[in-house]
């Protein structure tokens, strides 16, 4: 089992729109707000969901209309310019049946196998999506992470997820920290069909309604009131099976097409959530984990939600905590225009996005839609605790903790220390080959780009990168000098990038060749450096190589740093 954990937030997509709309949606029967209700430009790929407060804020075009759907609800669709600031009120779709009523029936079950087939033969699809996580403990936020991705999903799954950017906010409850660690691991692990799976049963892993009879109980709740409704059934584990979910989902009329899901349980009896040290434990878990698919001709889970509270045992400690995550999957069949660099092996989301410098630029064209005042408040957390603007962060020893990954980036202010760079977590897997007294230099250029209203944006910095990097584990006096002159010929390769970059008419397309250009340059310096200095044996070589530094960036590592 992996460890991974989990919480709420929000987005919006990118719109090539001229004026902000905010309002709020509720129910019309008792003026309820609706969390999560969808918000889709007519017409468009883009849209947003509402905040738990009901409230949303989109960018639209003066003539655009929005569409509002809500499981169980009437979908209506409006003029933008009329929903500014206003509530727009969606009434009851679905019938609720008596207590007296709701009884189990032989066609259910089969009605339940052949959603089942549906979510299997859902084909797949990619989009942006958005990943937000929220963790309080005694009310007060402990952890807070904001996420964007490109998404694969297929048949309810989500099949794989590669980062654009993120940032990760996170305070101490007495000197100590909770977080999780591994958050999309849990949803990548939630396959709501598959037969095996690190948490309950799902019903809807069966094929066969007699195996599902077996273990389950079928009940109608409600049953649509018009084309625009959906049919509630409710799937409840027998006795004998109490290693179960129990399930809610909703169904078009009539129909097998699935509109959303639930699965839930208390004090799960299974679960994959793991603490980080073995000398914690997991007390309970109570879990709910919800899907709202999509409506249109290529149907998908648009909003995926993981809530759970957690009771953790540690060394003279006992806390409660309570998280929230929300997935929201959008712009279906367009993604981010992905940044150039290469991970080593398979890193969970803390040290992916907690060594990367802050990209204000793209957080301002992501901004959330209308938050909470409590969300409102989680910002002000985010951007107070963010975890790589602390001091701590910058002391961590970067091979040997659950934050930082073994990368550097380039700075002017500071040196580098290459020897405590090295990952000895990849050594010790025997992932990465270590010969004592082998040297070998590797760096790469993080290049990350977008397109905005037609003009090319990016930005790019210099990495160390301690993955493939091998050094002798004995350091000479000369060895900081040594690997600080490599490091600062290779960010005198990048600006000889940016250079380039810069250029008018820039496109994404060019802008690739240019990095696969200076990253090969980058190499063949690297390769006649080691070569000429002998693997940094041959002080007497560093001096020319020193020169070109310091008239190029200004630095001088013999002078700073000693031989």
């Amino acid at each position: 089992m992996r460890a991974v954990s989990l919480a709420i937030l929000f987005h919006v997509g990118l719109c090539a729109a001229q004026t902000t709309v905010t309002g709020r949606v509720v129910d019309a029967t008792n003026g309820a707000p609706l969390p999560y209700c969808t918000v889709a430009r007519v017409g468009t790929t883009e849209g947003t969901i509402t905040n738990t407060d009901g409230g949303f804020r989109i960018n639209v075009a003066p003539d655009d209309s929005l569409r509002f759907s809500y499981i169980g609800l009437l979908p209506r669709t409006l003029p933008a310019r009329e929903v500014d600031g206003r509530d727009v009120r969606l009434f009851p779709a679905a019938v609720e049946l008596g207590e007296a009523v709701i009884r189990p029936d032989d066609q259910l079950y089969a009605r339940i196998i052949r959603a089942n087939k549906w979510i299997r033969q859902a084909p797949g699809t990619r989009s942006k999506l958005f990943f937000g996580v929220e963790t309080y403990n005694n009310g007060l936020p402990v952890e807070m992470i904001h996420a964007y991705y490109n998404a694969s999903l297929k048949g309810g799954e989500l099949m794989d997820l590669e980062l654009k950017n993120g940032r990760i906010g996170v305070s101490g409850i007495d000197g100590r920290l909770f977080i999780n660690y591994n958050t999309t691991k849990a949803f990548a692990l939630i396959d709501i069909t598959a037969d095996e799976s690190p948490f309950p049963t799902s019903p809807l892993k069966h094929e066969r309604a007699k195996l599902l009879r077996k273990g389950f109980i079928v009940e109608q709740v409600s049953t649509a009131a018009g084309p625009d409704g959906v049919d509630h059934l409710r799937i409840v584990p027998r006795a004998n099976n109490p290693q179960a979910f129990t399930t809610d989902i909703w169904l078009e009329p009539g129909g097998d097409a699935v509109r959303a899901l639930e699965l839930r349980c208390k004090n799960c009896p299974k679960h994959p959530f793991i603490p980080l040290y073995e000398h914690g434990r997991i007390d309970t878990v109570d879990l709910r984990y919800k899907q709202i698919w999509s409506a249109g001709t290529t149907p998908f889970p648009q909003v995926m939600q993981m809530d759970y509270r957690m009771a953790y045992t540690g060394p003279e400690t006992h806390e409660r905590f309570t998280t929230h995550a929300l997935m929201h999957a959008y712009d279906q069949g367009h993604g981010y225009t992905l940044p150039l660099f290469t991970y080593g092996g398979e890193i969970p989301d803390y040290r992916k996005i907690g060594w990367l410098p802050e990209d204000t630029a793209f957080w301002q064209r992501v901004q959330p839609p209308l938050p909470t005042q409590r969300q409102e408040q989680a910002m002000r957390f985010l951007r107070m605790n963010d975890i790589n603007q602390g001091q701590w962060y910058n002391e961590l020893d970067n091979g040997r903790n659950f934050f930082k990954p073994p990368y550097a980036v380039w700075s002017a202010e500071r040196r580098i220390r290459l020897t405590e760079l090295v990952d000895p977590l990849a050594l010790a897997s025997g992932t990465m080959p270590h010969d004592l007294d082998s040297t070998t230099l590797v760096a790469q250029f993080y290049l990350d780009m977008d397109t905005v209203d037609g003009h090319f944006i990016h930005r790019s910095f210099t990495v160390a990168d301690g993955y493939s990097t091998k050094v002798p584990d004995v350091r000479e006096p000369w060895t900081d000098c040594f690997h600080n002159i490599w490091f600062d010929l290779c960010e005198m390769e990048r600006r000889r990038l940016e250079a380039e970059l810069n250029a008018p008419s820039m496109t994404p397309t060019r802008a690739v060749t240019l990095h696969t250009t200076h990253t090969r340059a980058l190499q063949r310096t690297t390769q006649r450096y080691l070569r000429e200095t002998a693997n940094g044996t041959r002080c007497e070589a560093f001096f020319p190589w020193n020169a070109r530094v310091k008239e190029a960036l200004g630095i001088d590592n013999i002078a700073l740093l000693g031989l």
